[in-house]
């Protein structure tokens, strides 16, 4: 969605767009009473076709933008939802044990592929072996090499140049990633009941999901979460569900 001030530049400009129309129509509508005798500009009948034309266009499109800022403002308004907030601060929280937990995960990974990775492909090549033991050294170089590459890719856009986790980046993905994510449940509960004026009957539950009814200008709609993940298996993710209450 587009920004309050962008949309503030675009409905300006339409406005100003539309004024220097309605002059140039003004004008070419003057002329056209003399029979186009006083007509300076040599306007005629297709300019003031596609003037009008014109006119049409831009007024739909300023209709366009403020019907967008009616949405951005409504959903700015609704900023301050505590329940949200609390909400996405707990997903924060399930996030940064998660990524932490999986990059404890990948330096031991890491630390036992480099310490056994040499012997193990020794023992793999060395056709001097009975096959059964070469064979099981390499599959066990394969599963090692698998857990430390498949947790390095997890991992990669927060590793820093050390190898280390990287806690800034970390933060300000996640801190854009809640902000999307609160937009996004404040713009489908405004489509549904407007502005929120009343939002004192959500809340968080033990489990991080958030649920309750509230409050708009034009009704009332329920909030419910549903979450999924488990540790070491995926990252906590949930689906929000916003419907119409009576």
């Amino acid at each position: 969605m587009a920004s309050i001030e962008f949309l503030n530049k675009r409905i300006e400009g339409k406005q100003k767009e539309i004024d220097k129309l309605n002059k140039k129509m003004s004008r070419i509508l003057a002329a056209e009473a003399t029979g186009w005798e006083k007509n300076p500009y040599y306007y005629n009948t297709w300019d003031k076709e596609r003037t009008q034309r014109d006119i049409e266009d831009a007024q739909k499109s300023l209709a366009g933008y403020e019907e967008e800022m009616r949405k951005e403002q409504e959903k700015a308004d609704s900023r301050n939802v505590t329940a949200i907030l609390e909400f996405l601060e707990r997903w924060k929280d399930r996030m940064r044990t998660f990524y932490h937990d999986a990059f404890e995960r990948y330096k031991i990974a890491y630390a036992e592929w480099r310490k056994d990775m040499d012997s193990l492909r020794k023992i793999e090549y060395d056709y001097a072996r009975p096959k059964d033991d070469r064979k099981e050294a390499g599959k066990r170089a394969n599963e090692l090499y698998k857990e430390f590459h498949e947790a390095w890719g997890f991992l990669n856009e927060y590793l820093d140049h050390r190898d280390e986790f990287s806690d800034e980046r970390f933060e300000k993905d996640i801190k854009r990633e809640a902000e999307i994510k609160y937009d996004g449940i404040i713009e489908r509960t405004n489509d549904i009941c407007g502005k929120i004026i009343d939002a004192s009957d959500l809340r968080v539950g033990e489990k991080g999901d958030i649920d309750g009814i509230v409050i708009g200008e034009r009704g009332k709609a329920r909030i419910q979460t549903i979450g999924a993940g488990g540790y070491n298996i995926q990252c906590y993710h949930f689906r929000v569900l916003v419907h119409k209450a009576h």
